[in-house]
């Protein structure tokens, strides 16, 4: 008969030899020659469970492997997710902050107007001269430049990449 390629074939072998014996003998009853094909099967089933035991091993080290690998995936993947949350609702945040700062701006635009209008329609009131005007349009010089926009992506602006990100303060590059 050939060698079993795999323990599964072995198995399946012992069992086919099994069932093709209806009547089994005891030891005493047996032959010489019987005796050692009998412990020949032994030795060789001890073999490919040696072999299964092993190779089980090995799967279950790489198994053990991967799960931990994967583990640190899900973390590294929540973690993820967690930043990405945090960053949109910052970004959600600096939106609101920005809103509420052109509305404000749009309101001293206005009152400005107002005043402006006032001091136009009486130009012979003493107590508006042109340092009404003159303060207007310091005013209005300092809302413009908070208009001022700069170039960067939108991601890096603020990040010390131009003087005209608001909020940088250029610093001189480092060698």
């Amino acid at each position: 008969m050939t060698e079993p390629v795999a323990p599964i074939d072995w198995a399946r072998q012992q069992q086919t030899e099994r069932e093709q014996q209806s009547a089994r003998k005891l030891l005493g009853q047996m032959s010489d020659r019987e005796l050692t094909a009998l412990y020949n099967r032994a030795e060789t089933a001890e073999r490919h469970f040696q072999l299964t035991a092993s190779h089980l091993e090995e799967v279950l080290v790489r198994l053990r492997q991967t799960r931990a690998a994967l583990a640190a995936e899900a973390e590294l993947s929540a973690h993820a997710m967690r930043l990405r949350s945090d960053m949109a609702a910052e970004r959600f945040a600096w939106q609101e902050r920005g809103d509420r700062v052109e509305e404000a701006n749009d309101r001293v635009r206005a009152e400005l107007d107002r005043i402006e209008a006032a001091v136009r329609d009486n130009p012979t009131n003493p107590d508006f001269d042109g340092a009404y005007l003159a303060a207007l349009r310091h005013i209005r010089a300092a809302l413009d430049k908070t208009k001022e926009t700069c170039d960067c992506p939108p991601t890096q602006a603020g990040l010390a990449l131009c003087a005209r990100c608001p909020g940088n303060n250029p610093k001189e590059p480092t060698p």
